[in-house]
């Protein structure tokens, strides 16, 4: 079943925030498997958009990020190996790492552990990979992983993390 926008035009911006409905689809493997990659409901829009304006803009406020990967469907999942249950398909997770490259993903990761009550909070293929930042709008949770080069999650808490990487925390 094709994506649909419900309205949306992909070049404009989120309300309150300084990302675009683009942004939150876009995917170079999705076109490379020739998919579509846009929600099938309003739903997932009104998750995209909470997530943009509630956890996205807030930390970008603070340390400017690039999304690498946002929303995915089900089918993008499942050909790029992730699961088609993924957080990735609800629309309110990104894979971000901060676009300067004088600012350590630790740091990122810091930022995310101390402001938002993340559902799933994941330093994946670090010090170099990025962070998985998951919030759900009303659902809290605690769920801290390291994900290695070899693709294996080890739960952890940011404490741990943080030690791991010898950082101390500035959030």
């Amino acid at each position: 079943m094709a994506g649909s926008m419900f309205g949306r035009k992909l070049d404009d911006l989120i309300p309150g925030t300084k990302f675009t409905y683009r942004q939150a689809v876009k995917s170079n493997e999705a076109v490379r498997h020739g998919l579509d990659n846009l929600p099938t409901n309003e739903e997932i829009w009104k998750r995209v958009e909470w997530f943009a304006r509630h956890v996205l803009q807030p930390i970008n406020d603070i340390i400017p990020i690039t999304v690498n990967s946002w929303f995915r469907s089900p089918e993008l999942c499942k050909a790029i190996g992730s699961t088609p249950g993924s957080n990735h398909t609800r629309g309110d997770c990104a894979d971000i790492e901060p676009k300067s490259p004088n600012t350590p993903n630790i740091e990122l990761f810091n930022l995310c552990a101390a402001k938002f009550d993340c559902a799933e909070l994941i330093a994946e293929f670090f010090p170099d990979g990025w962070v998985h930042c998951c919030c759900k709008n009303g659902e809290a949770g605690d769920v801290v992983k390291l994900k290695d080069a070899q693709h294996n999650y080890t739960r952890l808490t940011a404490e741990q993390v943080y030690a791991l990487y010898k950082y101390k925390p500035k959030y």
